[in-house]
């Protein structure tokens, strides 16, 4: 009886025994089947973290696009915001602060304001000219705009001041470099001189025409009509001075050259030349030489050029007399050849006629194409009354 129960006792603990050994595999196992699983899980979180960090980088870049947008919108809103507010400036005709408005707006890249002020000065042209006034105060601050220019001169027009007219264009002028706005300039002082000459002439109003006709030649200096015309308003004036001024630039004018000499010829038989200092000239073809004296010393030999506006040298004669350039800067001179170029040269003296001007600066010229020692120009000349006797052959001078 005990020896049935030790052995019941044996297989007993047997079992036990072989329970836990049969079982330790699997444990073993399990252990190595998870550790792979647990290497493979920062695999599985670096994926995820990608794509968390891709989400939420897209969450944050999209405010920041439309924060982006949204000033460009802020402008779109304030630009139209302004433009209404100088619709209500003109419909108050409150021209300062319309003026304010467009110019902040055109500064803007806004262009569309200047067409509110156009547009305003078409309305309101009869109502003591505030569109008019507006205008004149945009292009105060714009004088290059030579379309509101052109509009403000054909209103002065209109209204028969020619003179107002007449200095528009010249501003205008001054500040247009492209061919094409030159030439609507022109085109513009060829209009207001047929509107405005001859009811001048009707009128006797050669003081308006004299002033009308000398701001046409500062504008276009070449044209030698306005030259032609100006001294035969001097002459309607008794101001034979002005006259022979004026024909004094176009005497060798190709087209005006002939009847310049015959007027100019005329006046000078009509004027009292005993004041006036006297310069014997000499002809070469079509023009004359006259000797001049520099710095009071040095004898040259000068072509008169009333066409020229600068007084010019040859370089090897400045040499010779130890004269140097201003500052060895160079200038370019427009000739009848074409343009070439030269520095300036300071002289203490320059004399003819015994008629001396100080410290004139000349060009110095490397190549000049005449036996002459250089030209006399109106850098000199405009100093004085001059008269050009070509039928005697002498320059007659007397200081404004």
């Amino acid at each position: 009886m005990r020896s049935l129960a030790i052995l019941v006792i044996g297989l007993i603990v047997g079992w036990a025994l072989h329970s836990v050994i049969y079982k330790q595999p699997d444990v073993v196992s399990d252990i190595e089947i998870i550790a792979p699983r647990t290497e493979n899980i920062p695999q599985q979180n670096t994926s995820l973290l990608a794509e968390t960090l891709e989400t939420e980088l897209t969450k944050k870049t999209a405010p920041s696009e439309t924060m982006a947008e949204k000033p460009t919108q802020n402008k779109a809103a304030d630009h139209q915001a302004d433009l209404m507010q100088l619709t209500n400036a003109l419909k108050n005709k409150d021209t300062d602060l319309a003026l304010a408005i467009c110019n902040s707006l055109y500064r803007a890249g806004q262009i569309e304001c200047r067409s509110k002020l156009l547009a305003f000065n078409s309305a309101v042209e009869t109502e003591n000219g505030l569109g008019r006034e507006l205008l004149h105060m945009w292009l105060f601050d714009h004088p290059d705009d030579i379309e509101v220019a052109i509009i403000l001169v054909k209103e002065a027009v209109r209204e028969e001041r020619f003179i107002d007219a007449a200095r528009l264009l010249a501003s205008a002028r001054s500040y247009q470099i492209e061919p094409e706005a030159i030439e609507s300039v022109s085109r513009e002082i060829q209009q207001l001189a047929r509107a405005s000459m001859m009811k001048l002439d009707l009128r006797e109003d050669f003081v308006t025409q004299k002033a009308l006709l000398r701001i046409f030649a500062e504008i276009e200096p070449e044209r030698a009509a306005w030259r032609f015309s100006l001294a035969r308003a001097s002459i309607n004036l008794n101001d034979y001075d002005g006259a022979l001024e004026a024909l004094s630039y176009i005497l060798f004018d190709p087209d005006y050259g002939a009847r310049a000499t015959v007027l100019y010829d005329q006046i000078s038989q009509r004027i009292n030349l005993a004041s006036y200092s006297v310069a014997s000239l000499q002809r070469t073809g079509s023009q004359f030489l006259v000797t001049a004296r520099l710095n009071g010393v040095h004898e040259l030999v000068l072509l008169l050029d009333t066409g020229a506006s600068l007084t010019s040298i040859r370089a090897d004669k400045l040499r010779e007399f130890g004269l140097k350039s201003v500052s060895g800067q160079e200038i370019i001179l427009n000739t009848a050849g074409g343009q070439i170029r030269s520095t300036l040269v300071k002289l203490n003296s320059l004399s003819v006629g015994g008629q001396p001007i100080r410290n004139l600066n000349v060009a110095s010229l490397d190549h000049f194409k005449s036996d002459a020692d250089g030209l006399l120009g109106m850098d000199y000349l405009r100093h004085f009354k001059f008269v050009l006797d070509q039928s005697n052959r002498s320059l007659h001078l007397t200081p404004k």
